[in-house]
């Protein structure tokens, strides 16, 4: 058994546990690396569709508090149109 260098650490260990020219821990640390920035990566676009999905949720709810506003206001306008023609035939 011979042994080497790691190349991440220069820890000395045999050449059988070397992966890639670096030791058990070496590898976790790279993994561990890669899969934390693949997590940020997803959680990021996570809250990118989150965030879209909240402002289209927002813009429909305004739609329809203007649709129920909308409507009030034409009915409103509609009564009052209304009774003013009422009145004005009553002042003949």
């Amino acid at each position: 058994m011979s042994t080497v260098q790691c190349t991440g650490c220069r820890k000395t260990t045999t050449e059988e546990q070397l992966r890639d020219g670096l030791c058990g821990l070496c590898v976790y640390d790279r993994d561990k690396a890669k899969y934390s920035a693949e997590n940020a990566e997803l959680e990021a676009a996570s809250r990118a569709r989150q965030r879209r999905a909240h402002i289209a949720t927002t813009i429909s709810v305004l739609f329809v508090i203007a649709a129920i506003v909308g409507y009030i206001v034409v009915k409103k306008a509609r009564y009052d149109a209304r009774h003013s023609r009422q009145e004005h035939y009553r002042e003949y």
